[in-house]
């Protein structure tokens, strides 16, 4: 997965919504939808010669945010989005196998429900039968999602790390040289957005970076 909507991004920049919608690079699907290649768009809008780490990786920028999902950390009875969430199996699929006594299972009644609603009965199934399936296919007993959180910081955020790590405190101006003239401190530029990505910026010796700066 590479492709993100706009909401996503403004979660990972740290930015407004309605502030990346004309500078961002779309695609549109439906009316209102925007899924943006959030790979190419990192790449294309360095400000400087800095490498992403996932570059090096050769995978994707998300994979900062993945969360592995675990069989081991269900209970032994699950629910039907507890296997979606494991396997990645889409719920017709799930149907499938229910009906064609693929999992074990039994129904209980949803006491949340009406006698009459649709949603009262429910299906429970065990996961010992899930983890014998999934060997019996060669399918892997665990699964990734997404957890989408700020990923870069705003330069004002990123100077108050500075003052943290090197008791120093630099300005926005000479913030904005160390990333424009030096090309040491890695940025991109969406518009008239600067944001810095943390992991790289953490990883980065700034006592030396910042050893001839002397506060006036």
């Amino acid at each position: 997965m590479e492709n993100i909507n706009v909401k996503q991004l403004s979660i990972i920049l740290n930015a407004g919504e309605t502030t990346l919608y004309p500078h961002i690079s779309k695609e549109k699907k439906g009316k209102k939808d925007y899924y943006i290649d959030i790979d190419k768009l990192l790449l294309a809008n360095k400000l400087n010669n800095f490498k992403f780490l996932f570059e090096d990786d050769k995978t994707s920028f998300l994979t900062r945010m993945q969360n592995k999902i675990s069989i081991d950390d269900y209970p032994d009875e699950l629910r039907t989005k507890d296997i979606v969430e494991i396997t990645g199996f889409p719920k017709a699929k799930i149907f499938y196998m229910r009906t064609h006594n693929q999992l074990d299972y039994k129904t209980i009644q949803d006491q949340r429900y009406m006698l009459d609603s649709l949603g009262r009965k429910q299906y429970v199934y065990s996961k010992q039968s899930l983890i014998e399936y999934l060997n019996k296919h060669n399918k892997k007993a665990y699964n990734f999602n997404i957890k989408f959180t700020q990923q870069f910081y705003t330069t004002r955020e990123a100077i108050t790390y500075i003052k943290k790590r090197l008791n120093i405190t630099i300005s926005l101006k000479t913030l904005y040289r160390y990333i424009h003239e030096y090309g040491e401190i890695p940025a991109i530029k969406i518009g008239g957005i600067i944001r810095i990505p943390i992991l790289e910026f953490e990883s980065l010796n700034l006592k030396i970076i910042f050893s001839n700066f002397k506060e006036k």
